[in-house]
């Protein structure tokens, strides 16, 4: 092959190499514009798509105010007192025991330890530390957790605000944008005191003044720069850096273990090195810092001494509480803070010397009735008293005996307990007078062997005693179950239900409750609280309008503006008439054989209805006069049988509403227009009379007189003696049937009283009260 060729060859050759070289790079370098593009698309794409997330979800949301959260002033509870005068009741220490300090008040080395140790570029920054939050991204991505740190003291203020515990990732975010909008608008020095002031430092102490006052017994001012340090070290973790806490912890990390004060100490010299590291104190500081023993005010473990608030203020705080929260629609945090730091008034329903007949009873064990078999319970009870008329709640009864902590159980607002009979007026009785179905004389078979339309479920009496056919009037008197079952029956479990959750107030029952024990005797799924029961009965006294009960009637703000106007809410539950004719038979349930005979007390019309559970776990009284009504229940903590002589809870009702009533005028309760009798349980009136004829005693025949046979004459010798003539024995005559003693009434039914031992005659024995007669007509 010559030389020419083999040129060509070549150079051919060269050419195409060159020329693949040059595809592949330009191929290379489209691959990377291709994967540049994507990315700056993508970016784009992601931009937009954050972009109206910010504007859509974010934005809404990014301004706070922290002044909306305002707690510098004390809120104050007043009563009314008999003069009319508003009186203070009580200012109220917040259960997060708080007390503003402004920020010239507070002390340098206190900042700079929080800043040293939470956020040490916070004067540099605008919210966020963008070093430490792409830090948190980096370690949440590797780790591929949904949790991260990096918050600034700004961020934790936010937090602490607005208690946003929601999904981490979107807090974040929402946070990092809520950061920069804030320090817009506040300087460094402001969100400095109100970080001091909102932050949670144990031992119920939200600030840092009651700190200090709680572990050093100094006010804020005063504190010592390793004082200072030791509080800040707190807020990390209060359970385990609180020196009063007699724990022993385990730091696996670290590999320590230390009591909480050891703890406290260790993480305090922390701080004070961080100090020193950011050069906000000498190294002759530092040593002295260290150096210095604390002097904690109290020995580890020993309980930090509150302020009592009564059952009644309690419940009050907890009314205006929800109120807050529904009213002004914010969370229970900051209606909380507004409650106890926002300088309101509240004006109270409050009646101190209503409250006074109640403490007497109930703080003194001794004043209760003693069960005839010992208990290793004591008795317990809940009580309220409320005007009927415009449901103020004028007292509270939340348990016996001393109340000697804060937010103690309270039997007449937190327990959900069997009410029993009390709730035949409300679910059956009133009702049937309300649709017309019954009227007090109608006529009713009080027999075991009634069959009910609507259940093959049957009740049967207390004692398993009947009486046959009886008035509507003597069955609500005698609490009979058989004749509530029968009423119910015929107005439908399902109506009473309705008649109980939307006429008479009450939320406590459940969908389980529409059923024949549960609204023929009581036996609700989880029962009904003292109050729902009072507040029901108020229809009774109020001419069927029934009243909400109320704590309070208005809260006011710091500058005099209403907050909550809290004006009586009212239900109309039954007709004027249906309200009257329940009065008049109630009244006639605590006259003599009545289950409420012992609730009578003389110059004030009585009137109520007991309750009492199968197992006699739960007893119940809700008693009203033409001034209160009052619904007391007692039991034992742990439900357990009660033995008692009498029902303990009208024995209670008694022992507080009788002096509560001395020197009130007496008035009686309106008289109802009875109304015909109905035959909604069929034409009784027939065994009616073959019942009262068989009851009705026969007289005895009286045997006619048998007269003496008269002695023949006998022949006597000649002189014949006188004959003397002898009276013929007549036997005694019975009595006739005018004198035959009248007809005994068939024994009495028993009542919720156990039948142990039959209590001692009441000393008041009132008249039994008399029934109207009704006109035909009547809109019963």
């Amino acid at each position: 092959m010559d030389r020419k060729k083999v040129r060509k060859i070549a150079d051919t050759a060269a050419n195409v190499t060159a020329m693949g070289v040059g595809g592949v790079l330009r191929l290379a370098l489209r691959i990377v514009l291709t994967v540049l593009m994507v990315f700056l698309i993508s970016a784009l794409l992601f931009a937009f798509i954050f972009a109206y997330y910010v504007k859509t979800e974010l934005n809404p949301k990014l301004k706070v105010t922290l002044e909306d959260a305002s707690l510098s002033l004390s809120s104050t509870v007043w009563y009314t007192d008999a003069a009319g005068k508003d009186q203070e009741l009580q200012t109220l220490t917040s259960r997060e025991n708080r007390i503003w300090v402004d920020y010239e008040n507070l002390p340098a080395g206190m900042e700079h330890a929080l800043v040293s140790i939470e956020d040490h570029r916070f004067y540099e920054h605008k919210g966020v530390d963008w070093y430490r939050t792409a830090g948190a991204f980096a370690q949440m991505f590797l780790s591929m957790s949904n949790d991260f740190g990096g918050s600034t003291i700004t961020q934790q203020l936010i937090k602490n605000n607005t208690q946003n515990d929601a999904d981490l990732v979107s807090r974040k975010l929402l946070e990092i944008f809520q950061a920069l909008e804030l320090e817009k608008t506040y300087t460094k020095e402001e969100i400095v005191e109100w970080y001091l002031n909102t932050v949670y430092f144990g031992e119920g102490c939200y600030g840092v003044y009651t700190a200090a006052q709680t572990y050093f017994g100094k006010d804020v001012w005063n504190l010592s720069l390793a004082e200072s340090a030791s509080i800040i070290g707190i807020t990390n973790n209060p359970s385990k850096y609180d020196p009063f806490i007699a724990n022993i912890i385990t730091d696996r990390d670290l590999g320590l273990t230390m009591t909480c004060r050891e703890w406290n100490k260790y993480r305090q010299e922390l701080i004070l090195g961080e100090m020193y590291d950011y050069g906000y104190i000498t190294h002759d500081e530092l040593v002295a810092a260290k150096n210095e023993e604390l002097n904690f005010v109290r020995a580890e473990n020993e309980p930090y001494v509150m302020e009592i608030y009564s059952f009644y203020v309690e419940t009050l705080l907890d009314d205006v509480l929800h109120d807050l929260m529904e009213e002004l629609d914010i969370n229970e945090k900051t209606a909380r803070d507004k409650l106890y730091y926002g300088g309101l008034q509240i004006y109270s329903c409050y009646d101190p010397a209503v409250q006074a007949a109640v403490d007497r009873v109930f703080q003194d064990v001794e004043n209760l009735p003693k069960p005839y078999r010992e208990c290793k319970q004591q008795l317990q009870s809940g009580m309220v008293i409320m005007d009927p008329y415009t449901g103020d709640i004028k007292a509270i009864g939340g348990a016996v005996g001393e109340k000697t902590v804060n937010d103690a159980w309270n039997y007449a607002t937190d327990s959900k307990r069997q009410v029993g009979s009390s709730i035949k007026p409300l679910s059956a009785y009133g009702p049937a007078l309300e649709y017309g179905l019954i009227t007090q004389n109608t006529l009713v078979n009080d027999s075991p062997d009634v069959r009910l339309s609507g259940t093959r479920w049957y009740p049967y009496n207390d004692g398993g005693s009947y009486s046959g056919i009886i008035t509507i009037r003597e069955a609500l008197k005698r609490s009979k179950n058989t004749v509530a079952a029968q009423i119910v029956d015929k107005l439908t479990p399902a109506e009473s239900y309705k008649y109980l959750t939307e006429k008479l107030g009450f939320t406590s029952l459940l969908p389980s409750d529409a059923d024949y024990a549960p609204m023929a005797l009581g036996a609700l799924t989880q029962g009904a609280t003292v109050r729902e029961m009072t507040q029901a009965y108020s229809s009774f006294v109020n001419a069927g309008t029934m009243t909400y009960g109320r704590t309070y009637t208005k809260v006011l703000d710091s500058s005099g503006n209403v907050v909550l106007d809290n004006v009586p809410r009212t239900i109309r539950a039954f007709s004027p008439n249906t309200a009257a004719n329940i009065c008049n038979m109630l009244e006639n349930a605590v006259s003599p054989g009545g289950t409420g005979a012992g609730a009578y007390f003389s110059g004030m019309s009585v009137a109520g209805k007991t309750g009492t559970t199968s197992d006699n776990n739960d007893r119940y009284f809700v008693g009203f006069t033409p001034y209160y009504v009052a619904a007391v229940w007692t039991g034992y903590n742990y439900p357990e049988t009660m033995n008692f002589y009498t029902n303990p809870a009208v024995v209670i009702w008694k022992s507080v509403m009788q002096p509560l009533h001395e020197g009130l005028e007496n008035r009686s309760f309106p008289a109802p227009n009875i109304g015909i009798a109905t035959n909604i349980f069929g034409n009784l009136d027939d065994l009616l009379k073959e019942q009262e004829e068989a009851r009705r005693p026969k007289p005895t025949e009286t045997p006619e007189p048998t007269p003496e046979p008269t002695p023949e004459p006998t022949e006597e010798p000649a002189e014949t003696p006188e004959i003397t003539e002898t009276p013929a024995e007549t036997p005694e005559p019975t009595a006739e049937p005018d004198d035959t003693p009248a007809p005994t009434e068939p024994p009495a039914e028993p009542t919720d009283e156990p039948p142990a031992e039959p209590p001692a005659a009441p000393e008041e024995t009132p008249p039994p009260p008399t029934a109207p007669v009704g006109e035909a007509g009547s809109d019963t």
